[in-house]
């Protein structure tokens, strides 16, 4: 039941009710006793209909944020991530797929929302030559957005949730590899010793390039390092959970030589300060790409790449060859399926395959070879 009362030193009449959720209330009524009695059966009258079902409480919510623009929801949306445990820079790149997407299909408010443009608009990106990976980016991004929109009861259904991700094994931009132990030797060693170069020295360069190799480490969880990640009488580095892929802390051990390197460039810096003066990802690319040319490292063998991801590659081929048992692989790097452990392994073991099948004497000229590929013919 409804009841009103009066608040000390307030003229107003004030109403105590149970809405249609079954949550108690209170609201402002009027200076009049009357007409505060008339708002209170009239709330309690609805908050009865939308419990019985003869109301649709949730319309209400549906009505009115169809009449705002979908900028004001994104916007609302970013408030919500500001209150999460991510980076500025994953919150910046969420908010720009989105709103790219939405100009690209046309969109100004929810009723815009169209499964089928939004599928031919990844179809133009497939047909641009975007990545697929690019392309999962924007998907995942709004995917998030209209599933928030829909657990806000902003949207009745998630319209999202009938587009699948794209297959990156199904990519048909140019494949990663990883270089051999002789090549990252040489590119380190000739690194070390090139100038400066996009505002990191060559030791700089040469020591970036060593952890991503030892630690696994992507390029952003590089460049999300500071003075303070590093645990160097322990021989730790430690990523922290917003900027971790996986989006929880990852502790990384670090071999002793790698340490005392880590040591003097950290030396004179503060606690905040980034471990690595890495320039832009653009710039990152072209850096490793200049880095590769000086050390006469190819960019293109046997149709695959090398690009700084590669060296992410490098460390799992090096564990292959080192023998490691895949499941301590997966967890070296922080592998959340342990098929993604086994694709690399299977791909480095195939190679080992083909370099050991090449020492095989040649048979090619054998005086039989001849009369035993003619007999088969004529079989």
């Amino acid at each position: 039941m409804a009841s009103i009362f009066k608040r000390k030193g307030r003229d107003a009449w004030y109403i105590h009710y149970t809405d249609g959720t079954g949550r108690r209330k209170m609201v402002k009524g009027s200076t009049d006793k009357k007409v505060t009695e008339a708002i209170a059966r009239k709330l309690e009258q609805d908050a009865m209909l939308r419990r019985r079902g003869v109301i649709d409480s949730t319309a209400d919510k549906l009505a009115a944020a169809a009449q705002k623009p979908l900028a004001e929801h994104l916007e609302d949306f970013k408030k919500s991530l500001d209150s999460k445990d991510v980076t500025p820079r994953y919150i910046r790149e969420t908010k720009s797929y989105i709103e790219t997407t939405f100009k690209e299909c046309s969109f100004d408010t929810l009723d815009d929302l169209d499964v089928a443009k939004i599928q031919a608009f990844i179809a133009d990106q497939k047909k641009a030559g975007k990545g697929f990976r690019t392309i999962n980016a924007r998907l995942t991004a709004l995917k998030s957005f209209t599933r928030w929109l829909w657990r806000m009861e902003r949207l009745r259904t998630d319209p999202m949730t009938a587009i699948k991700k794209l297959n990156v094994k199904k990519d048909p931009r140019h494949p990663r590899r990883a270089l051999t132990e002789k090549e990252l030797k040489k590119l380190f060693a000739t690194t070390f010793q090139a100038p400066a170069r996009f505002g990191m020295t060559g030791p700089e360069r040469a020591l970036l390039y060593r952890l991503a190799v030892e630690s696994g480490l992507r390029a952003g969880e590089l460049r999300s390092l500071v003075k303070s990640s590093f645990d160097l009488k322990n021989n730790l580095l430690v990523v922290q959970a917003a900027y971790s892929k996986r989006r929880r802390q990852d502790v990384i051990s670090l071999l002793p030589d790698t340490t005392r390197e880590l040591k003097a460039l950290l030396k004179n810096k503060t606690a905040k300060a980034p471990a690595f003066n890495m320039p832009n990802p653009d710039r990152v690319v072209k850096m490793f790409r200049a880095d590769l040319k000086d050390a006469k490292i190819p960019y293109v063998k046997s149709e695959r790449y090398a690009d700084f991801h590669s060296l992410r590659y490098c460390t799992g081929s090096l564990l292959a060859a080192a023998g490691v048992y895949p499941k301590v692989a997966q967890t070296l790097m922080r592998h959340s399926d342990i098929n993604l452990t086994m694709n690399l392994y299977t791909h480095v073991l195939n190679e080992q395959e083909r370099e050991a099948l090449a020492k095989l004497p040649d048979f090619s000229k054998a005086k039989n070879n001849g009369s035993v590929l003619a007999s088969a013919q004529g079989a």
